[in-house]
């Protein structure tokens, strides 16, 4: 069974070939992970480069660890 956080993350076969992406963006999960994980870029950094809204996706940048 897939478990998907359908309020932040969608998945659509005609976009992204059908990879998990932010919702309302092209941006995909894995991209997200491989920037956060392997490269070493915090939340902020994140969003800055996607143009995203923390707010938008309920990260508190006073609680992350990451900032």
């Amino acid at each position: 069974m897939e478990l998907v956080s359908q309020e932040h993350i969608e998945i659509s076969s005609d976009v992204r070939s059908g990879k998990p992406r932010i919702v309302g963006t092209r941006t995909a999960v894995e991209d997200v992970a491989v920037m956060h994980l392997k490269l070493g870029y915090s939340s902020v950094e994140i969003v800055g480069k996607y143009d995203l809204s923390l707010a938008r996706y309920g990260i508190d940048v006073t609680t992350t660890n990451d900032v």
